[in-house]
């Protein structure tokens, strides 16, 4: 297990939509996706999360992500 999977941080869902949006951009790069359909909340939920990183390129998205698990794991040490 990584520290944070083993941590016992409660993400809530913005947390979980950034952590979403910078994965998917540093893994598949630009969102171009439809936006998915009124009804479906929360594939438009992680779609607006994606779509609105632009045109940031996967290696800034790879930092950013890795940055804000590591503000996540350390404030989580620090409220221990």
């Amino acid at each position: 297990k990584t520290r944070l999977e083993s941590s016992s941080i409660q993400f809530d869902n913005e947390i979980k939509l950034k952590l979403y949006g910078l994965y998917k951009q540093s893994t598949v790069g630009i969102c171009s996706n439809g936006k998915p359909g009124l009804t479906d909340f929360v594939g438009r939920a992680k779609w607006t999360a994606w779509s609105s990183l632009g045109k940031m390129s996967q290696q800034d998205a790879q930092k950013q992500y890795i940055q804000t698990v590591e503000q996540l794991l350390s404030s989580s040490t620090s409220n221990s």
